[in-house]
Order: C-alpha cells, then structure tokens, then sequence
C-alpha cells in the first residue's frame, strides 16, 4: 500500500529531537526512517543525562538516546495504520543542507540526493529481516563527518 512520507516526517519532527526525517518504504517489505537529530538538543540531552564526555557518535548509540527515540517513533507509530508504521530507523549525525545538495533552497528534502548518500545505511536496516520481530529497531550512523 501507498505511504504518504511527508505526513509521517512531520509528526516525527514535532519533537524536540528531531531535526529531519525521511520515510523509506518505496517497493520495500516495510517503513524505515533516516532520522536526523537535532544536534543542539542532542548536546542538551547529553548534558541532562551527564553524557557531555561522549562524543556525539557514542550518545547516538547510548541506551537513553535510543529509549528516547523509540518512544519517540512509537508514538507516531500509534497514530498510523500498520502498514505505514515505522519499523526500523537509522540515526544520522550529518546534517541535510542545502549547499551539499540534500535540501532545497526551500528546505524540502532531496529525496533521490538523500536515499544516494546514506544507502548503505539504507540497505543495513534492510539486511536480515526474516530474523526480526515487528518492534523497533534503531541503527547508529557510524560515518563521520
């Protein structure tokens, strides 16, 4: 069935947290998102929890943050029909902007720009999916800046 991204990535920026996010599904056995933190709340979370000694990369793969974020989109999740539920994320630490291409001058995502720069990130939350329940599953971006 058809999911309308740009309603799902809405409800998911709403929190402070999320900066950007962007639906993955087309010809796909399920929903996935690229979410993009924001990176100034990231900082304010990490010193809330006294993470501030971890680099941003590690705070992205720490317990609390992916608690926060699976709440997060389970939330949404809640709100959407099963078929357009989000069931795997990736965290991205490198921002969508429009000199490098991913955002427009109106700050709309660049769909193809965006899938083409973080595929294989992409492809890992597709990778192995006979072995995983329907529950959420989030991967860190390991790629630096």
């Amino acid at each position: 069935k058809y999911v309308s991204p740009v309603a799902i990535e809405q409800r998911l920026c709403r929190n402070a947290l999320i900066d950007m996010a962007m639906i993955v599904g087309e010809n796909r056995k399920f929903v996935s998102c690229l979410l993009f933190p924001d990176r100034d709340n990231l900082h304010k979370l990490k010193r809330a929890y006294g993470l501030a000694g971890l680099s941003d990369e590690d705070c992205l793969a720490h317990p609390e943050l992916v608690s926060r974020m699976d709440q997060v989109v389970s939330a949404v999740n809640g709100t959407l029909n099963s078929w357009e539920q989000v069931r795997k994320y990736a965290l991205i630490l490198t921002p969508l902007d429009a000199e490098g291409g991913s955002l427009t001058p109106t700050m709309k995502i660049r769909r193809h720009v965006v899938r083409d720069q973080f595929s294989d990130q992409i492809e890992r939350m597709y990778e192995s999916i006979a072995g995983d329940g329907l529950g959420l599953k989030a991967l860190c971006d390991e790629t630096e800046e």
